[in-house]
């Protein structure tokens, strides 16, 4: 439902002699009561233009779900892909490309990144890979008790817009920056007791695509997918109790890849 406030609707009946309205604002304006504006048209003079298309995307965060009612899960049904123990829904396009070109930048940019290490055979070896740790809780993995960062705008922009297809609301999330074919990550799951039973695991991926692989624990079963610039992959269900999942290495040159995994921590 959309609610329109008195500066809505004034600009609304600003709105005029507009031909070429977009399908988009058609729909738009279908949700809003025939009171709330008026069928002449003047034209938007420059300094309005802006307001206009603010406005536009109010309402569509607004009324996302409103406006395509009964989309949402026809959307994840076509997705969602079942396992032995576990399913996984994978959205290869959930980002438009200049959405995914402009994350990418500023999470490159702005996150602080660091090369953790962990003590193995009495020796300190530094991960393949640069990490972050981002939102309200620590959390701890490999030995190692990670202290949350603040959230950054563009974390919350991301976050806010995954929510919906993975149906629950993450309070953290862990960045994972490979640099090349050489970055890696070896065979595990997200299990850890802070995570809760069946935890929902919301992958974002920007940059190169690298091949993602699963293995069922019991059966050995192995998959693969391709995960592309601007994908999106939930994991829920039993799946990270019955099948860990792995980054390999590469021969291949790549690009740098960031790649962010959404979680709650209980």
């Amino acid at each position: 439902m959309i609610f329109l406030t008195k500066s809505h609707t004034n600009l609304l009946n600003k709105i005029i002699d507009i031909k070429d309205i977009t399908y988009l604002f058609i729909i738009i304006l279908k949700k809003i009561p025939k009171n709330s504006y008026t069928s002449q048209f003047l034209k938007l003079k420059d300094e309005n233009i802006l307001a206009y298309f603010e406005l536009v995307c109010n309402f569509i965060g607004m009324s996302q779900l409103s406006i395509f009612d009964g989309q949402e899960d026809s959307f994840t049904d076509n997705n969602l892909v079942s396992l032995q123990n576990g399913e996984y829904l994978y959205f290869p396009d959930f980002f438009s490309t200049e959405e995914s070109e402009y994350f990418f930048n500023l999470l490159k940019e702005n996150i602080l990144w660091k090369q953790e290490s962990m003590k193995m055979y009495g020796k300190q070896i530094l991960f393949p890979r640069l990490t972050a740790w981002y939102g309200d809780k620590p959390y701890s993995y490999s030995g190692i008790t990670f202290t949350p960062n603040p959230w950054t705008k563009e974390l919350i922009e991301i976050k806010n817009k995954i929510e919906p297809l993975a149906k629950t609301t993450f309070n953290s999330v862990l960045l994972n920056r490979y640099r090349n074919g050489n970055d890696s990550i070896s065979w595990h799951s997200d299990d850890e007791k802070e995570l809760g039973e069946n935890p929902i695991i919301a992958s974002v991926n920007f940059g190169a695509m690298r091949k993602f692989q699963l293995k069922h624990i019991q059966t050995k079963e192995k998959l693969e997918i391709e995960l592309k610039h601007g994908s999106l992959l939930i994991m829920q269900g039993e799946l990270q109790h019955f099948w860990v999942h792995q980054v390999p290495k590469t021969k291949k040159k790549v690009n740098e890849r960031i790649n962010l995994t959404f979680r709650t921590i209980k």
